[in-house]
């Protein structure tokens, strides 16, 4: 009898650790439009949902590491930190990924996306592009705002 009981707090422990390992990682659904493909772009997708988990959870210092080699070199860390804050207001809920443009100029893969924020008067969508660029077989975010850091140029 007490082994029964041993082994139902053994299971109940590891369904709340991972309940709760699945809780930190979470971030908001990512949702791919039925017309798009990104073949040929391994690992792209996966790195997506990383980054906006990590902005979603407002972990500057993690989102900070996939941001693009040359704005980790080019902006202050503080900075960054700042400018996460600032941006951490409404919850983001689902972004949906309607377009893919690559673009050889740039040697970067643009994604054409829809951002639902949950807030006080409901849903509010906006669409932005979100570019990325693969180094060394990783993928890493394109960080573009010149008004907040005008050293990034006009990407």
């Amino acid at each position: 009898m007490s082994g029964r009981w041993l082994l139902a707090g053994l299971l109940a422990l590891l369904l709340i650790g991972i309940g709760a390992g699945c809780a930190r990682v979470s971030g908001p659904a990512v949702t791919l439009d039925r017309s798009v493909s990104i073949d040929g772009k391994s690992g792209l997708l996966e790195t997506f949902r990383a980054y906006w988990a990590l902005r979603t959870k407002g972990d500057a210092d993690g989102a900070f590491r996939l941001e693009a080699p040359y704005a980790q070199e080019m902006v202050p860390m503080q900075r960054y930190r700042n400018y996460i804050r600032l941006f951490h207001g409404a919850r983001l809920v689902n972004v949906e990924i309607y377009g893919v443009d690559s673009s050889e100029a740039f040697f970067s893969t643009c994604l054409d996306c829809r951002a639902v924020y949950e807030g006080k008067g409901g849903g509010e969508q906006r669409d932005f592009r979100d570019c990325w660029v693969e180094v060394d077989g990783s993928w890493y975010h394109v960080l573009n705002n010149p008004l907040i850091f005008p050293q990034s140029g006009d990407i």
